[in-house]
């Protein structure tokens, strides 16, 4: 059988739970392999997968640096997982290698000529035409959103250069040519970029080709249903309100706040990240929810605007309210605001007036509900795990 090598950079959640349906999907024909950290893996079953532990930055430490203006990744860090990554593929000797945001994954393909897959967002490729909202980042806070966004707006490529610059150096080092120089192109370097996401969401874009979307990688945790699950009343909407492993869980009470004064439910998915002493009086919260599930009997879907959660909504036809924080989260809802199946919020903006309104619009918005739904047919044929296969089988 041809081996498969997949690296998981489990700095989020959906960093693991990608390779890890894919790696499902192909083991039945391949002799598969994942690389991963220990972060998670109570979530997961690797059944006919063999586990294999590499080093990731955790996801705390992952999201403070997101939050500040340094690259997230230091030169020395990926040189690390450069060496951690060749050692692996020595022993394992895979045919095909796979990475979820593994940069060092990049160099390493290259330096053993193995033929490197990354699976990334489609909103990352340099192709796609969009506007760069300025991220929750510390000097927003002291010089107002519409300055820092006009400033922004200007020095974005700069900063875009910035962030790549410690790959590009070792690229260099290591006598490999770098993808770019800007960090969408570092995101999205391989020898076959793989989008977990569908075309439709990005028409406003040609240039990015179509045979490169799989479509979205769904994956939700094995979990026994909480005991007030059939308790939900059913005589007012009902709201699932997530953070995720990477969204301001301190934000969540202001959230909660808004959805009571829309006159919700809210059922609530603390990610690990919230704490149940933090729920308002008929909140139903549990620590992790199979969001699939959830999706399907709620009414309206608020996370922190990243694609995992937004495409468990969409896939059961349902809009998406995105409190986003970090670029990628501004991508993410970018898109689905311009496909008409979403609004954002600011997470250093948000307040439970702001909640409420967004909450009323979408709900009563025919036109949202309907292109919600248009949204879920439209996700309904694809199958990420038997498109996967077949790149790889190509390859």
């Amino acid at each position: 059988m041809k081996r498969i090598l997949f690296f998981a950079e489990s700095v989020t959640l959906a960093h693991l739970a990608r390779p890890y349906v894919l790696a499902n999907a192909v083991k039945a024909e391949f002799d598969t392999h994942l690389g991963t950290s220990s972060v998670y893996e109570h979530l997961f079953q690797f059944d006919g997968i063999t586990r294999h532990r590499i080093t990731s930055l955790s996801p705390h430490e992952f999201t403070r640096r997101l939050n500040g203006i340094r690259p997230v990744y230091r030169a020395s860090e990926i040189e690390a997982n450069v060496a951690e990554d060749l050692k692996l593929i020595d022993e394992i000797k895979p045919d095909i290698l796979v990475g979820d945001f593994r940069l060092s994954l990049y160099i390493s393909a290259r330096l053993r000529k193995i033929p490197h897959l990354t699976i990334t967002n489609a909103y990352w490729s340099p192709l796609v035409k969009q506007r760069f909202v300025v991220p929750d980042l510390p000097f927003v806070r002291y010089m107002g959103t519409n300055l820092s966004q006009a400033m922004f707006s200007t020095v974005f490529p700069l900063a875009f250069y910035f962030h790549a610059r410690p790959f590009i150096r070792l690229c260099e080092k290591y006598g490999v040519n770098p993808p770019g120089n800007d960090i969408r192109s570092v995101y999205t370097a391989g020898d076959i970029t793989l989008f977990a996401d569908i075309p439709e969401l990005y028409s406003n874009s040609p240039s990015l080709n179509s045979d490169h979307f799989i479509g979205p990688v769904m994956w939700n945790p094995v979990l026994d249903l909480p005991e007030w699950w059939n308790q939900i009343p059913t005589d007012k909407p009902r709201v699932y309100v997530t953070m995720g492993s990477s969204g301001r869980s301190s934000v969540l009470a202001t959230i909660l706040q808004g959805v009571e004064r829309a006159g919700c439910t809210a059922i609530v998915s603390g990610a690990g990240n919230a704490n149940k002493d933090s729920m308002r009086t008929g909140t139903f919260f549990s620590d992790f929810l199979p969001g699939n599930k959830v999706a399907e009997m709620v009414d309206l879907v608020i996370c922190n605007g990243g694609s995992p959660t937004s495409q468990q909504a969409l896939f059961a036809g349902r809009p998406v309210m995105g409190i986003a924080g970090n670029l990628d989260q501004h991508l993410n809802m970018q898109s689905l605001r311009q496909s008409g199946v979403g609004e954002m919020i600011r997470s250093d903006a948000v307040t439970a007036t702001k909640v409420t309104a967004g909450i009323k619009h979408l709900l009563e918005n025919q036109k949202v509900q309907n292109r919600a739904e248009e949204m879920a047919s439209i996700m309904s044929r694809y199958d990420a795990g038997e498109r996967f296969l077949s790149k790889i089988k190509q390859l």
